[in-house]
């Protein structure tokens, strides 16, 4: 006779199928669920309570768990869907829910997980406060923290946030997400009532969908946008847009480029996928858009053809330019300008000092600093990024021996110990891609004289 599994036994199961823990107390559970979809009903579940204990039956806790959601079952094999803990910096919340378990649910197998890890975001102004779950992107800052609230409020709470995701303090380097990240937003602003209130009715209305686009085309359909480089920067750059059905987007595509620019060579005319850097770090979950650049095949051998974000206190801009096929933090400085100093990144990657090669669709990201004086500096403890400032000097480092502040030495490539004499200038030939990382007063003795072997481009 087969007997019946102790309750430990069922405790450990639904650990090892659902990611469900036993509790040590009588609790409540809390399970968030993301909406992926603009046209699902606004009152679509995205939160369940569930009481339980230690003593508790756990497939009877999952089933309750679930009950808000027809999609999901609770299965003998191949199961579908997981739980996730929520990181423990939910604890440092005023919202007392958050000092049970909490969890959120997702699909295995979702390829969206990964590009858009879920968790849950606090939202807390004044004695209001919102909590939701939502998919963040990959890789989060501050610009694009206030992004999603950006989707709700519009631009007004850029400067009047202070931002955490896990134990991290949100600035302008990257902090990577990941299912179960919790992101805490603290408000202080100083409107005027009616505009308080009327932003405070607008998050209320939209907090469960702050990563969703208005839905724009039907399901079959798909949206290009493609970015369209002219020259070295990324402003004179252009976009256009086209929609099409999924199946025939291709050809949509190339006749969309033709009737943009008819006084291109079809022949000559190539579309490259931007890196996926752009979608992971992008505030919007809107995997229905693509995005190209659309290059010329004659000028692929010397250059290389990629998008620039450049992110300021003021304005937000994309766009495509030629750039060389090796490049390095203080070529990037001309497009920036300011004095406040700038963190960049290549497809993602922080960009200091080295040399990296460049391909046709990578994607540089430029985030100005912004001034220390914000509110909130002193509401948790925190675990910072390191600042490690890009600035218009060499980078400040602490020595391990004596605590003291020097000067990180610039070391240069082994190629920029060779100088080429021959190398065209932009005075000789006209061509402007050679005035990218040429001598700049801002830059370091150490850091000029750095020349690339590069043909015009016309």
């Amino acid at each position: 006779m087969i007997s019946s599994p102790s309750l430990d036994e069922l405790w450990q199961s639904a650990l090892e199928n659902y990611g469900l823990e036993r509790p040590s107390e009588d609790t409540e559970i809390h399970v968030f669920r993301v909406i992926l979809q603009t046209s699902l009903d606004k009152k679509a579940c995205t939160r369940s309570v569930t009481p339980a204990g230690p003593m508790s039956d756990p497939l009877q806790t999952l089933e309750q768990i679930i009950e808000e959601w027809w999609d999901l079952e609770i299965e003998e094999q191949d199961h579908s869907w997981m739980l996730t803990a929520v990181n423990r910096a939910r604890t440092w919340s005023p919202n007392k829910d958050l000092l049970h378990p909490v969890y959120v649910l997702t699909r295995k197998g979702d390829p969206f997980h990964l590009q858009r890890p879920h968790g849950v975001m606090e939202v807390s102004w004044g004695h209001r406060y919102w909590i939701t779950a939502i998919a963040l992107p990959k890789w989060i800052n501050n610009y694009h923290c206030v992004g999603l609230l950006k989707n709700a409020c519009g631009p007004l709470l850029a400067q009047c946030c202070a931002m955490w995701c896990d134990d991290t303090r949100l600035r302008e380097e990257l902090v990577e997400c990941h299912i179960g990240s919790f992101v805490q937003v603290h408000i202080e602003t100083f409107f005027s009532d009616l505009v308080r209130i009327d932003l405070q009715a607008a998050l209320q209305r939209s907090i469960d969908t702050l990563h969703l686009p208005v839905k724009r085309l039907q399901d079959n359909q798909v949206m290009m946008k493609v970015f369209v480089p002219h020259g070295v920067t990324c402003f004179s750059g252009t976009t256009f847009v086209c929609v099409s059905q999924f199946e025939n987007w291709q050809a949509v595509l190339i006749a969309a480029g033709k009737r943009a620019y008819p006084g291109r060579n079809p022949d000559t005319m190539i579309y490259h996928r931007v890196h996926s850097a752009f979608e992971e770090v992008s505030s919007l979950h809107d995997p229905i858009t693509k995005h190209f650049i659309l290059a010329d095949s004659e000028e692929q051998e010397c250059t290389r053809t990629v998008v620039f974000a450049v992110f300021t206190s003021c304005y937000e801009f994309f766009g495509a330019c030629h750039w060389t096929q090796v490049t390095q933090v203080w070529d990037i400085f001309d497009l920036c300008g300011g004095e406040k100093g700038w963190v960049v990144y290549h497809n993602n990657q922080r960009l200091r000092n080295h040399k990296v090669p460049v391909h046709h669709g990578d994607f540089f990201a430029c985030y100005e600093r912004s001034d220390s004086n914000t509110p909130f500096q002193a509401d948790r403890p925190v675990t910072d990024v390191a600042q490690g400032w890009v600035a218009n000097a060499p980078t400040p480092v602490h020595s391990e021996a004596a605590g003291s502040t020097t000067l990180a030495p610039s070391v240069p490539d082994a190629a920029d110990n060779v100088r080429h004499d021959g190398t065209p200038t932009f005075e000789q030939t006209g061509d402007p891609l050679l005035l990218i990382g040429r001598d700049s007063g801002r830059r370091s003795q150490s850091d000029r004289a750095v020349f690339y072997d590069l043909r015009s481009f016309q």
